[in-house]
């Protein structure tokens, strides 16, 4: 009896360890699928930031090239302003040359007339004429 007893203590323990182990494979499963979905939803969530930096990468990239252009096309504006500035800068330096050498030619027709006329005085003055 002894043996029977133990026998049946045995195997009410194997059953008892048997419905552990079933209950924890259970809960194993459980987590396992609970494991699986979040990695499945924290894939997607990487995926749809993936996609959200690149269309953020990809807007960057637009607005540097629209930028780029349009200081390509204010440096070119730039470029034709100063050219305009030095043509006008230009222009007036030989105005101002024209004058300058005109100027100077009444001056020195004036200076030979007034020599002139101070000579002839003098002239005059001293009876040489």
């Amino acid at each position: 009896m002894d043996t029977a007893l133990r026998i049946s203590k045995v195997e009410g323990a194997l059953e008892t360890n048997q419905k552990e182990i079933d209950r924890q494979h259970d809960t194993i499963s459980e987590l396992r699928t609970i494991l699986l979905e979040q990695s499945t939803r924290h894939d997607q969530r990487t995926d749809e930031l993936r996609k959200e930096m690149a269309a953020g990468f990809e807007r960057q990239d637009q607005r540097t090239d629209q930028l780029r252009k349009e200081m390509v096309a204010g440096s070119e504006r730039h470029g034709r302003h100063i050219d305009l500035l030095r043509e006008h800068t230009d222009r007036r330096f030989d105005q101002l040359r024209r004058e300058l050498a005109l100027n100077l030619h009444w001056m020195m027709g004036i200076w030979i007339t007034t020599m002139g006329l101070v000579i002839g005085v003098a002239g005059k003055a001293l009876g040489l004429y």
